[in-house]
């Protein structure tokens, strides 16, 4: 057996070398695409008189936004609220109503929001842990309210819970095979590291490469980009049918009791109280299509 020397492959110094000459090559036409950029033709782009309208929109969004609400989260794993015992705690949609209801009529509450002019109840209410987790998920994105992302994580770890108990661990056999990528090493990922970056720059002056070709991979990549974003707005939308709301205005305590909310099947709820001025919860209330 011989001795173990460490040293740079001599692969890499030749890939290295390859690269620096493909480079030197690229430089002459990395100037001629400078020099077809400029001469392109820019007067069909955006005026600035009309981008220049953005930032009062976003102050506008802004002021919208900067102003104050009270919100009050019910959901089946709080104490006295949830029934149940252990890992199994249910809540139906209308005991979650009784409850929001019971808790904005607490006058003991020294945190009760005073003076109202409006409030939004909303419902996130699903048949079993599978659904429940689903709506949360997609809800939370919209509106992650510091309760929310607790309330998902739990039920990803219920639902976790049930689908590992089922499994019947293996232990290996000593010794035993365990599986190596090369890649993960330190000294390998520095070497891959090095090729990729001089790579990255080949191809970005590649002599395929043009003003045309540049722009419209770029107009490409928008559009797909846009197509994923209206993909997961309808995802959004149908993981967001199991969610019902209400916009209260006047005496919100009388029609809080009068409300009718899903029935007991909806055996999962977490429940929303969004209290405020009607200014404040405008933006809400057209999210909401309230």
């Amino acid at each position: 057996m011989k001795t173990v020397q460490i040293k740079t492959p001599s692969t890499l110094g030749q890939l290295q070398a390859q690269q620096a000459t493909l480079i030197k090559q690229a430089t002459t036409q990395l100037t001629t695409l400078a020099t077809q950029i400029n001469a392109l033709d820019d007067s069909g782009f955006l005026p600035a008189s009309i981008a220049s309208t953005g930032p009062d929109l976003r102050r506008e969004l802004q002021k919208q936004l900067q102003q104050s609400i009270h919100c009050c989260v019910v959901h089946p794993y709080q104490h006295t609220v949830g029934e149940g015992e252990g890992h199994h705690r249910y809540l139906s949609a209308p005991n979650a109503l009784k409850a929001l209801t019971k808790k904005y009529q607490d006058q003991r509450d020294q945190q009760q929001p005073q003076h109202s002019q409006a409030a939004i109840v909303v419902l996130l209410t699903a048949p079993h842990i599978t659904s429940f987790y689903q709506t949360l998920t997609a809800f939370t994105a919209l509106m992650p309210i510091p309760e929310l992302p607790q309330i998902t994580r739990r039920v990803k770890a219920l639902i976790s819970l049930e689908t590992n108990k089922w499994e019947v661990p293996e232990a290996p056999q000593m010794p035993y095979w365990r599986p190596l990528k090369l890649a993960q090493w330190p000294t390998a990922k520095h070497h891959l590291t090095q090729l990729g970056a001089a790579q990255a720059a080949i191809e970005a002056i590649s002599h395929h490469a043009s003003p045309k070709g540049l722009l419209t991979a770029l107009l490409a990549k928008k559009q797909q980009h846009l197509a994923q974003m209206n993909q997961d707005w309808q995802h959004t939308t149908h993981a967001l049918q199991q969610v019902v709301g209400q916009y209260l205005t006047g005496n919100i305590s009388q029609q809080l009791s009068q409300l009718s909310a899903p029935g007991h099947d909806q055996v999962l709820t977490v429940g929303l109280l969004l209290t405020g001025s009607m200014a404040a919860l405008a933006f809400l209330k057209e999210v909401l299509s309230l």
